[in-house]
């Protein structure tokens, strides 16, 4: 999987916890400024820091990725 693919895996699994809905990309486009956007990616970011303390060197490389793709949504 990408890492893109896996950030937004990530970021909706955190989303859906915080405001029980599925996205879809009109919602992405549409309220990326939306406080529960913001608190989902948040969340995501906190999931991948914990992953990147815990990975391995040949892990690691890929959940920086990761992070960096949460990061750009």
């Amino acid at each position: 999987m990408t890492a893109n693919k896996k950030a937004m895996e990530i970021y909706s699994k955190c989303n859906k916890v915080i405001h029980d809905n599925e996205l879809t990309c009109a919602f992405i486009q549409t309220y990326k400024n939306d406080r529960r956007w913001i608190a989902g990616k948040q969340c995501a970011l906190i999931a991948v820091d914990e992953l990147l303390q815990a990975c391995t060197i040949l892990d690691y490389d890929y959940w920086q990725e990761v992070k960096t793709e949460i990061e750009k949504l």
